[in-house]
């Protein structure tokens, strides 16, 4: 018989000890790995149960690792061995929580969903089948949370995006009248169209072909305006010149006439 181990139980303080507040998109940065100890408290609205999980699994009764069929009923999947053959219906419930910044997944396991949903996963087990979400898990859509959460380390190495496991429910804020506004989540209706950028080497040619508007001007306009500038202005220099010879020969005739 395997021997049951004891199990050491944190208490709801010492759960608060060097907790870090963060906002959803702050925990999207976080290292599943180097993190996977540490505690963060968020406030987060429920927006949604995720897609193509079911709620609840077959538990071991000796250390809660998932079972799966074998050639004389189930076995336990634990790495290191464990020879249980019984299970017990346990909860995995999987909600989408939202902020303002950035939407997560967010694990309720047995303890904490019995205390979110009041009832415990075996008792649903009787009524709802494992694929489809019972309205005492639907029901807690659009409500809001603070939580202290850990990090899901082992699915999150291969997830894209860290997947947190709710260690305690902080305090609740009730039904919402409205779901968090989510900024990065744009759909592509709301984006504007896509414009194809040329290559470099298509820029460079263009450029080598193309004469700016503001230089559309024939070199020799700008010529006959300066031959203009100077014809005038050496016609205005000989017609001064002419001018005083006039006034000279005026002059030499007044002169001639006072001697005669």
């Amino acid at each position: 018989m395997t021997p049951v181990k004891k199990l050491e139980l944190l208490s709801e303080d010492y759960m608060e000890q060097g907790v870090q507040e963060k906002t959803l998109f702050d925990l999207k940065q976080i290292d599943p790995l180097a993190d996977k100890n540490k505690r963060f408290q968020c406030t987060v609205t429920l927006i949604s149960t995720a897609q193509n999980e079911q709620w609840c699994y077959r538990a071991c009764r000796v250390c809660n690792s998932r079972m799966v069929p074998c050639d004389d009923g189930y076995q336990c999947t634990k790495i290191d061995g464990c020879s249980c053959k019984q299970y017990d219906w346990k909860y995995k419930v999987c909600f989408i929580g939202a902020d303002d910044t950035y939407s997560l997944r967010f694990m309720f396991f047995e303890k904490k969903g019995v205390e979110l949903i009041g009832k415990s996963a075996e008792t649903l087990k009787k009524q709802y089948d494992p694929t489809s979400i019972p309205p005492e898990i639907s029901q807690w859509i659009a409500h809001k949370f603070t939580f202290i959460v850990k990090v899901l380390f082992k699915r999150s190495i291969k997830d894209i995006e860290p997947s947190f496991e709710v260690v305690m429910i902080k305090e609740r804020h009730g039904k919402q009248a409205t779901l968090p506004n989510l900024m990065l989540n744009v759909s592509n209706d709301d984006l504007p169209p896509l414009v194809a950028i040329p290559s470099k080497r298509k820029i460079e040619q263009a450029s080598l072909s193309y004469t700016p508007q503001f230089t559309d001007i024939h070199d020799m306009d700008v010529d006959q305006q300066s031959d203009a500038w100077d014809t005038t202005e050496k016609h205005f220099e000989s017609q001064i010149n002419v001018d005083d010879d006039k006034i000279q020969e005026e002059q030499e005739r007044k002169k001639l006439k006072i001697i005669e």
